[in-house]
């Protein structure tokens, strides 16, 4: 019971439930199909032992503070031929030292198969802004249906001043 004695509206309770319930079935849904995505990429995509061209030092120190900086590897194709690219190799590392990669069928370089963190990320991500958005169109209509019932009793009253108001007072409308 509300502060007037009437029960509370369901939709209180049923909205935010429904809007919990999407927002788990669309990240569910996400995870699941990011999963199967990784699986994919897995299963076209290839770790290798690249070689690093150069040291990785940065006499700038412009790089100090990063774990890992961009370095020209070369490698081998699946062909046999020797491909170069630039990847990110920890830094200090040492020209000749052996970099682990990531090859597509065609031997470029390409970014590993997506993982279950990966999945698990896209989920909350896709799951939190579903419920977000679902959240805010909850309040905006609710703001909207309480003006609109405001606005309606505002034009009550108004009615029924004008209707009362010349029996109270000298002045006729």
């Amino acid at each position: 019971m509300n502060a007037v004695g009437r029960p509370r509206p369901r939709s209180r309770v049923v909205v935010p439930v429904m809007a919990a319930l999407l927002a788990l079935v669309t990240g569910a849904q996400v995870f699941f199909t990011q999963r199967a995505e990784g699986r994919w990429e897995a299963s076209v995509r290839h770790r290798t032992t690249a070689v690093l061209l150069a040291d990785t030092d940065d006499p700038a120190g412009g790089a100090a503070l990063l774990a890992h900086v961009p370095a020209e590897v070369a490698w081998s194709a699946p062909d046999g031929t020797r491909r170069t690219g630039v990847t990110l190799v920890p830094r200090d590392s040492k020209a000749g030292a052996d970099v682990g990669v990531w090859t597509d069928r065609s031997g470029m370089l390409t970014m590993p198969p997506s993982g279950t963190s990966d999945a698990l990320f896209a989920a909350a991500l896709a799951g939190g802004a579903v419920l977000t958005l679902l959240c805010a169109g909850a309040v905006c209509g609710r703001s909207t249906r309480r003006y609109w019932i405001a606005r309606r009793a505002a034009a009550r009253i108004d009615r029924d001043w004008a209707r009362l108001a010349p029996l109270w007072s000298d002045r006729r409308a």
